[in-house]
């Protein structure tokens, strides 16, 4: 089954969104990027600084964001190396020397074993030595504390949402079967409802599934209940066969809470 949706689930989203959209792209020149790229050993193949595959993108060498805060990086052809997507994936948001020295995951101690390890580390620490990559206060920018008092605002109004979410969820998962006989019988009010077909579409697999206290189970049974809560005119269950041993409203017996039910 699908994994229910929290709403701040979305929390990280809205902080990356909100952090990367005022975070500077400068874009380098071509020069720069052939430099860098002499720096790493690649003026002829471009390849994954990490583990020396085929390269898929550009990835930071240190985060952009760390514990929902700026680090001070920016997105600049110093702070930037070709990596490929399992290589970024693993990284996360760890700086790029934490990860592929300290990290005690699968992925990281396949990288240790391939050829080549402590080669490519040294060439990522001797591109950060030539090209320190600049950091900025984003704290002492003017309007910032405004800014994310706006994000924290939108937070407050999630966890207020969510809140309310799970009551209304609550309320649906414990009347749920209740629910859908009244919505499903709201259009069926001037007919006689074909209660076999509503039941073999929707309410069979409820009803099976669905535990429910001894008092909820007799309300299936008794016509003023039936009445009260599902809208109907007649019992939703019966324990009594039809005529000539037919069942009375169903082409198959309804099993609920162990009992055979017609």
């Amino acid at each position: 089954m699908p994994k229910p949706v929290k709403i701040m689930g979305r929390s990280s989203s809205i902080t990356n969104s909100f952090i990367n959209g005022v975070i500077p792209c400068i874009q380098p020149k071509d020069e720069e990027v052939q430099e860098a790229l002499k720096v790493l050993g690649m003026e002829s193949k471009i390849t994954c600084a990490y583990c020396g595959g085929n390269y898929t993108e550009w990835d930071h060498l240190n985060p952009l964001i760390q514990d929902r805060k700026p680090t001070g990086y920016f997105s600049e052809i110093h702070n930037l190396v070709p990596a490929c997507s399992t290589c970024n994936s693993s990284k996360g948001n760890k700086n790029w020397i934490d990860w592929i020295t300290k990290t005690d995951s699968k992925y990281v101690r396949l990288l240790k074993g391939k050829y080549g390890y402590e080669e490519r580390i040294e060439k990522l620490k001797e591109y950060e030595r030539r090209f320190t990559p600049r950091k900025i206060n984003f704290e002492s920018i003017e309007g910032w504390k405004e800014y994310i008092d706006t994000r924290d605002s939108i937070f407050n109004a999630m966890r207020e949402s969510q809140e309310k979410s799970n009551i209304i969820q609550k309320e649906l998962r414990d009347n749920y079967v209740k629910y859908l006989i009244k919505n499903d019988s709201e259009s069926e009010k001037l007919e006689k409802p074909k209660i076999s077909e509503l039941v073999n579409s929707k309410i069979r697999l409820v009803l099976e599934k669905q535990s429910f206290s001894n008092e909820e189970f007799m309300d299936f049974f008794s016509l003023e209940r039936s009445k009260e809560l599902f809208n109907l005119y007649y019992p939703l269950l019966t324990f009594k066969r039809g005529k000539d041993n037919k069942d009375r409203y169903y082409k198959k017996p309804i099993v609920v809470m162990g009992k055979k039910c017609y």
